[in-house]
């Protein structure tokens, strides 16, 4: 989590809705108790930044997505699960 004084993600994520999520993640992550950092980030702040999830639940959110301010798709998987993911976007 960076810096307690100056952190572009910690911002980030308290501008979001999150602030006393980030305090005490950034309190675990400074302290070195990591897993207590990873812990404590709540799913439904993964699930506002990514879209995660079985097919259908990210066919679902692409739909949403697609009517925000979200031009680029980062997909991140390997190889073999291109496919899947390819079909969850319906890309193909």
């Amino acid at each position: 989590m960076g810096a307690r004084s100056m952190n572009f993600h910690a911002d980030l994520f308290a501008s979001m809705g999150y602030p006393a999520e980030v305090e005490a993640i950034q309190e675990a992550f400074l302290s070195g108790r990591r897993a207590d950092a990873v812990a404590a980030v709540p799913d439904a702040l993964i699930e506002d930044i990514a879209l995660v999830g079985p097919a259908a639940k990210v066919r679902e959110e692409v739909q949403r997505w697609e009517e925000t301010l979200v031009t680029t798709l980062i997909i991140s998987t390997s190889p073999a699960h291109l496919p899947t993911v390819v079909e969850a976007l319906e890309l193909s």
